[in-house]
């Protein structure tokens, strides 16, 4: 009796494989953490040889700067969207509560990206620095007010973000506690909107 023919292999196009291990690479970070990420594990998450992998990322640091850029750009539209639906004068808080929920419901993801040294990224024009300018031009326009200074406008945003991050990773740590998910989240925002000088 003739043996069944074996399965045909995947065939990977150049852009698949990037999406592919991209895909892996979100899924075992938000699993497990970015300190627990191993190339060839991507690699076999993703259904792919690990020498072809190093093709599109030669090192783990490159892997996470690509997967952090795709990050950021997904958090702006989903602030995008958000803010597409609300009123102009509820548009901190609305950025707010997406951005917090990033951060809770993606914690490890969350701290991959807001670890990295942004400030570092912007200066150099890299694929993450051109995403987090993004960010900040949106949270400048969401936070301006009639009248401001950009010097105004950004320390507001500064603060709005300093006290939803700082929080949020104490929430994370077990520091601090504000009742359930959702009462955690209003708990952030709150403060974080207190913070920047803005009306609840």
């Amino acid at each position: 009796m003739p043996e069944p023919a074996a399965a045909p292999r995947t065939r990977f196009h150049h852009g698949d494989l990037h999406a592919q291990a991209l895909a892996a690479a979100r899924e075992l970070v938000a699993r497990s953490g970015v300190d627990e990420l191993v190339l060839r594990e991507v690699a076999s998450t993703a259904g792919v040889n690990h020498r072809a992998l190093y093709r599109h990322f030669p090192d783990k640091r490159a892997l996470i700067l690509q997967l952090a850029a795709q990050e950021l750009d997904t958090l702006v539209r989903a602030m995008d969207v958000a803010l597409a639906c609300a009123h102009a004068a509820n548009g901190p808080r609305v950025m707010m509560e997406v951005y917090v929920g990033y951060a809770l419901e993606q914690p490890h993801l969350y701290e991959m990206v807001f670890s990295l040294p942004l400030r570092d990224d912007v200066d150099q024009e890299t694929e993450v620095g051109q995403e987090v300018r993004k960010l900040i031009r949106l949270a400048a326009r969401v936070f301006a007010r009639e009248g401001d200074t950009p010097t105004i406008t950004r320390d507001r945003v500064v603060r709005a973000w300093a006290a939803a991050h700082g929080l949020a990773l104490l929430m994370r740590r077990g520091a601090l506690r504000a009742g359930d998910r959702r009462a955690t989240e209003r708990y952030i925002v709150d403060a974080s909107l207190l913070a920047a000088g803005e009306s609840s």
